[in-house]
Parts: C-alpha cells; sequence; structure tokens
C-alpha cells in the first residue's frame, strides 16, 4: 500500500488525541479508553476519496505526550505532513503546553499543514461552567500557529467528518496524485529500534 501522508497526533497526555484517532479511523469511543505509552506508539492507515474521485492513504501516528517522552515524539515529527495539535477544552494545561509541540514541529517538518483542534465538546454542552479555553482562545491560537481550528467531540463525533474532510482536501489541493516521499523514519517497525524510558503501570485515562 503507497501512503500519500504521514499525519501525526500531537499534543499533552489525556488531552483527547487517542479517543480522536479511533473516532476517525474507527468511528468508536471507549469511555475508558487509556493515554498511549511510548512503547505502545499506535500505527494506523486510513483511506481519503476526494470529491474529484481521487484515492489516497493516509498512516496515523498517535504519539506520547508525557514530558519525559519527547525525544521519542520529536522522531516521529519528522516526514510528517499533517499535524493534529490537541488540546481539551476544560483543561487550561493542555491548551498552555501547545507551545512546546508546535515549536519541535516546526524545526522538524516547517511545510507541514496543521489543525489545531479542542476537545471533549460534549462535557460542556449541558455544563457551561466546564470550558475553561474559550472558542476565540483557540480560534486566536490557531490564527498564530498558521493553523485551521476545529473543536469537535470524540464521544458523540461532532465535527469529527469535517475534521477528515479538511484533512484529505488540503493534501488533495497541495499534491493532487503526486505521493508525498514517506522515508525510513515513517516505518513503524522502526519503533523496536527506539530507546524508550520505562513506563509506569499506572493507567490514565485520555478522554
Amino acid at each position: 500500500m503507497e501512503i500519500n501522508l504521514k499525519i501525526i497526533f500531537l499534543g499533552e497526555s489525556r488531552a483527547g488525541k487517542t479517543c480522536l484517532m479511533k473516532r476517525i479511523i474507527y468511528n468508536s469511543f471507549d469511555e475508558k479508553e487509556e493515554s498511549t505509552k511510548p512503547t505502545n506508539l499506535s500505527y494506523n492507515t486510513k483511506e481519503y476519496k476526494s470529491k474529484t474521485g481521487a484515492d489516497y492513504f493516509f498512516g496515523i501516528w498517535d504519539t506520547a505526550g508525557e514530558e519525559e517522552f519527547d525525544s521519542i515524539s520529536t522522531f516521529y515529527y519528522r516526514g510528517a505532513g499533517c499535524a493534529l495539535i490537541v488540546y481539551d477544552i476544560t483543561n487550561r494545561k493542555s491548551f498552555e503546553g501547545i507551545s512546546r509541540f508546535t515549536e519541535k514541529l516546526v524545526l522538524s517538518s516547517p511545510d507541514v499543514f496543521s489543525i489545531l483542534i479542542g476537545t471533549k465538546l460534549d462535557l460542556v454542552e449541558d455544563n457551561i461552567t466546564a470550558r475553561v479555553v474559550t472558542t476565540e482562545e483557540g480560534r486566536r491560537k490557531a490564527n498564530e500557529l498558521h493553523a485551521k481550528f476545529l473543536e469537535t467531540s470524540s464521544k458523540t463525533g461532532q465535527n469529527i467528518a469535517q475534521l477528515w474532510e479538511e484533512v484529505g482536501e488540503a493534501y488533495h489541493s497541495k499534491f493532487g496524485k503526486k505521493p508525498k516521499e514517506i522515508n525510513e523514519v515513517d516505518d513503524p517497525n522502526r519503533i523496536k529500534n527506539l530507546k524508550t524510558h520505562p513506563s509506569s503501570n499506572k493507567k490514565t485515562k485520555c478522554c
């Protein structure tokens, strides 16, 4: 299978990256989903059919967000054509932590197409006080990053289809049928050669 585009998820631990990825790929949601550990980095592929009928296959990485695993995450920035930068609209720390990911992203993949995504929209529908990052703040940050902006809910699926369409059409308009060159750093088997930090046995929720 020819992979046309490498997509990476970036953001703090428990920002909702894994739940978002699974909603995109499998159209499913698990309340008990655990945060991704560095020894269990997730790689999946998903097909995208453009409005003109062109078919593409995108490789999707879910990377660790913990501070101590930054070196591993940096490795996976390389070769990325699209970055989905994720924060939790009910957690200001996850929003304020965006910069440490985007700084490395610019250095590793300066031409990357980015979308800033506020997750867990369902949590504020019936309890507006749960929101600590406003939509306006999200838009301003996206403008600073020259990124698209969306707020989503992995639980209800709100705006997930729109998100995938944004990714696919951005690729199609930029590259057409020309595949983006994917090099050896995009091979999921390379994870076996990485030196990882020992992970805690403590389980944490991502959603």
